[in-house]
């Protein structure tokens, strides 16, 4: 059974004390200090102390006390909100933690105030609340130090504003510190190490109408301490009527992780294999009118997509053709997002980057080398298959202009090697009995099943290098523009 303790009389000298107390002005925090009758002390005591290396935050009581009604009591904050961290007790001594440690020069709130009970389930009450650093004293936080265009300005529906501050911010502050009124989707890009903001509309600022940033009290610097610039920043939004115009048509790396950085404007000695097409607008685009109005011909496979509201990709999947030449054009009815059709853009025409491929054909038993130009369809080239079978015969390739690195490749490659008897044709075509690559960009090859010529009439066969853009080609796109064609004849038999 619960009992009362007996009621004491009241004292009104004390209750008059307390009433004066009450009546302190709010030191940090907007609490006031009270004195402690009951022996509580507060560390930090004082707003603004420093706190060194291996110094805790706590309370010490000297009398028992109910330990989980003083734990709840307990708090550490930082700008973003309540730290997490550890609570331990010493004798009489509560402490806390925190986990992760704190930040050097960050500031910090400690808080120790409510009700709470003593061992004996006395209530006892305490307000103390106040401010320190860890380990360093930052006067202040990063400051803004220009907006462009600079408020008061008027923006179009997809203009840009561009903030600069003193040091580095930590952008996640931003996320709940930076607002738009009237509220609107935007985007917010951060470089120049933290230090410039980018705010675009993600679909537009809302035509005719004031636009104001305003700036919470959660952000912060990197280093944690609170950085809110002054006041908000107000704009009027006004659509523009200018066309858009096309900036720029050029090769990019094709890397989605960079971003697909550009590598240079002139196409034909840019644009290397797999590279990816980058189209610059001069302001924000309608993503569907605009796509719908650029084509390149012939397309090879591949997909188009929006880096950015000003950005269109072209990403190939299997890389463009050696040789050809390939157009973008962009009809009229690509628009800006308040509806203008894009300025007249003279068709382009480019051919990528991509050398061709060649050949020298040695062979081997006859010491005899023929350059690229050297190959005949017509002209016969006598060979003698070695003894004692008289049957088979080297060939050796070599390529220029590519190499081809990988396995894949090298089986490829060979099968667009291939040997024909035309003369007489009822006797069965040689085949390869042998494949050797010294060399990435040589290859050797022995075929079997040539036969020596008879007295009345020469064996003709045709070694065929398969070109075309199914024919011979390297990972990275060489290839021969037409078919390498060789007559050969064996010699008559001794």
């Amino acid at each position: 059974m619960r009992t009362r303790e007996p009621r004491r009389r009241k004292n009104p000298l004390r209750t008059l004390l307390l009433l004066a107390l009450l009546s302190i002005p709010p030191l940090s925090c907007g609490l006031a200090q009270l004195p402690d009758p009951g022996g509580i002390r507060c560390f930090p005591s004082a707003d603004g102390a420093v706190l060194e290396a291996g110094e805790t935050v706590g309370v010490s009581f000297d009398f028992p006390v109910h330990r989980r009604s003083a734990e709840e009591l307990l708090s550490v904050r930082d700008y973003r909100g309540p730290l997490e961290g550890r609570l331990s007790w010493d004798g009489g001594s509560l402490r806390f933690a925190p986990e992760p440690d704190y930040v050097p020069g960050r500031r910090y709130i400690f808080s120790f105030s409510g009700t709470f009970r003593d061992e004996k389930g006395s209530m006892r009450e305490h307000r103390h609340c106040v401010s320190f650093h860890y380990a360093a004293v930052r006067e202040k936080g990063a400051g803004l130090v220009s907006a462009s265009p600079p408020p008061g300005s008027i923006l179009s529906g997809d203009g840009e504003i561009l903030l600069e501050f003193s040091s580095p911010m930590d952008p996640v502050s931003f996320l709940t510190g930076l607002s738009v009124e009237p509220k609107t989707p935007f985007a917010s890009r951060w470089d120049g190490e933290g230090r410039s903001l980018r705010i675009s509309p993600e679909k537009g600022w809302k035509n005719l109408s004031s636009l104001t940033l305003v700036f919470g009290d959660e952000l912060a610097d990197r280093e944690g301490f609170p950085s809110a610039p002054r006041g908000p920043l107000l704009y009027f939004v006004q659509g523009d009527t200018e066309p858009p115009r096309l900036i720029s048509v050029e090769a990019a790396l094709n890397d989605p992780e960079a971003l697909f950085p550009p590598v240079g404007g002139d196409l034909s000695h840019c644009l290397a294999f797999r590279d990816a097409l980058r189209l610059t607008f001069s302001e924000a685009m309608k993503p569907q009118e605009t796509r719908d109005a650029v084509s390149l011909a012939p397309e090879p496979p591949g997909s188009w997509h929006w880096l950015d509201r000003r950005t269109l990709i072209f990403r190939p999947q299997t890389g463009y053709r050696a040789g050809q030449t390939y157009t973008l054009t962009l009809g009229p009815q690509a628009e800006d997002l308040a509806g203008n059709r894009l300025a007249p853009v003279a068709p382009l025409s480019f051919v990528p980057r991509i050398e061709l491929l060649t050949a020298t054909l040695e062979l081997a038993g006859d010491g005899l080398f023929l350059s690229d130009g050297e190959f005949s369809a017509s002209e016969p080239r006598l060979i003698s298959p070695p003894p004692p079978r008289w049957t088979d015969y080297t060939f050796i390739i070599r390529f220029h202009g590519g190499r081809f690195e990988t396995r894949e490749e090298k089986l490829a490659a060979q099968r667009g090697i291939v040997l024909r008897r035309l003369f007489p044709p009822s006797t069965p075509d040689p085949h390869p009995v042998g494949w050797s690559w010294p060399s990435p960009d040589r290859v050797s090859v022995t075929f079997s099943g040539f036969r020596p010529s008879p007295a009345a009439g020469g064996n003709h066969y045709l070694l065929h290098l398969r070109g075309g853009p199914e024919g011979i080609s390297t990972g990275d796109g060489n290839m021969f523009p037409r078919s390498r064609e060789q007559l050969l004849m064996t010699r008559e038999e001794e």
